[in-house]
């Protein structure tokens, strides 16, 4: 008997990819080593660290990011081999990250075989979820739903629309399952958690987007469905309070979310991301923390929510204890643990910030950001030659644009130590290797 084939799962962000995939383990199927956490999916994303982090490192190797996608891919044969030995993983693995659809030809390109399903997802869904997850303004959300599905309309792979009822969905999957020979099929309804979609396609931002219609005829194209969908979501509330609180209103923001968290149906972790995040945002840490202190949230994202919050109310030492309390959890967003050192360090306690900020390298998606800042902090304290390890270690990792920054950077650290001649090399490397980047910007 022939050993399974992987299955990647094709689809953009906030289209359903980690509810599908969440179905598939259900079924039987297996996520392969640690795999992404954060706040706004609680029950996890069920995306491969290795995964995530081999896509980051081929969109920056050609030019891009996923919210940025390049025009062109470039990969190395350490591309290749990483690809290679992760599809060989055994048993029943479910690959999930949404990059690999701007990755895709990377993928197909590998000799080890492999299988694939898509799913879309409401274009105005995806584009309001991301306004609420990372404040991508609709329109940008649009155009980066297009550079997401144009390649898996050509990808020649089944495509489910996450749009249609729940029952309807898990009939299919289910049957996916099977023909996949996975050994519990019957239980791919138990990965299903109605609770975390939200952001329908009814009225809210983005309904006069000019883009809208080049995409609802992509996405009636790969079978999308429109339907009510998601949960009741209190947009017009939500921009009133972000107006209040941009023109320091905070009496009337405060009146406004309030409003905003008791609107009908709505599931009140959702409402409070975008409104923590305009909190934050005005910076009014202490208020963001009186009104975080009535609401029952899950502890991860509470203890989350609270550390960002006295960070920027510049209370250090309760922040680095919510975060530690954030991170203490069996499976901490990786948020919290990227906001840990930064609040130690604040509180004065280098070394252990330093400690912190170390235990990141092997899930981080960015190595050399980690590597980036030991450096600084490094120089903060004098210890010029860690700082010089940990710059060169930076410059290493990255990806060509963004060396420019490093290298200028040792380029000044040398030159403040006399040693000229080393510095002009950095600075003449630093143009060759990132032309665009200039100091300063």
């Amino acid at each position: 008997m022939n050993p399974p084939r992987p299955l990647l799962i094709l689809g953009m962000h906030r289209s359903g990819t980690s509810c599908l995939a969440a179905m598939l383990v259900a079924a039987g199927a297996r996520v392969d080593g640690e795999a992404v956490r954060n706040w706004d999916n609680p029950r996890g994303h069920h995306e491969a660290n290795s995964l995530v982090r081999l896509n980051e490192d081929v969109l920056a190797a050609s030019g891009g990011h996923w919210l940025d996608p390049p025009e062109r891919l470039r990969w190395s044969l350490h591309h290749e081999a990483e690809r290679d030995r992760l599809l060989s993983a055994p048993g029943f693995t479910v690959w999930k990250d949404p990059r690999s659809l701007l990755t895709l030809p990377f993928w197909t390109a590998s000799p080890v075989p492999f299988q694939a399903i898509g799913v879309v997802r409401h274009p105005l869904a995806v584009a309001r979820s991301l306004l609420a997850w990372r404040g991508v303004p609709v329109e940008d959300g649009l155009r980066l739903w297009m550079a997401h599905m144009v390649p898996l309309a050509s990808a020649g792979v089944e495509v489910l629309a996450f749009d249609q009822p729940r029952d309807t969905l898990v009939a299919r999957l289910r049957d996916i399952a099977v023909r996949l020979g996975l050994p519990r099929p019957d239980e791919v309804g138990a990965g299903y958690a109605a609770e975390l979609v939200h952001h329908d396609a009814g009225e809210g931002p983005g309904v006069g987007s000019p883009l809208l219609d080049e995409a609802m005829e992509l996405f009636h194209r790969l079978g999308g469905e429109v339907s009510a969908g998601g949960r009741p979501f209190p947009w017009g509330t939500i921009r009133e309070a972000q107006e209040a609180l941009a023109a320091r209103r905070l009496d009337e923001a405060d009146r406004l979310a309030q409003e905003a968290l008791a609107h009908p149906g709505c599931d009140v972790a959702a409402v409070v991301a975008p409104l923590a995040a305009a909190w934050l945002h005005a910076h009014q840490g202490e208020r963001l923390l009186a009104w975080l202190a009535p609401l029952s949230l899950p502890s991860a994202l509470a203890g989350l929510l609270r550390g960002k919050a006295l960070l920027d109310a510049r209370r250090p030492l309760e922040a680095a204890e919510a975060l530690r309390q954030a991170c203490a959890v069996e499976a901490p967003l990786f948020e919290a643990r990227h906001l840990l050192p930064v609040a130690l360090w604040d509180a004065g306690q280098p070394e252990a910030a330093d400690e912190a900020l170390a235990s990141l390298l092997p899930v981080a998606l960015y190595p050399f950001r980690v590597h980036a800042r030991r450096a600084e902090w490094a120089w903060l304290r004098r210890d010029t030659e860690a700082a010089f390890a940990h710059l060169d270690a930076a410059i290493l990792a990255a990806p060509p644009r963004r060396q420019g920054r490093l290298l200028h950077r040792r380029a000044a650290w040398r030159a403040s130590l006399g040693d000229h001649a080393r510095a002009v090399e950095d600075r003449a490397l630093a143009l060759e290797r990132d032309p665009a980047y200039r100091p300063g910007r």
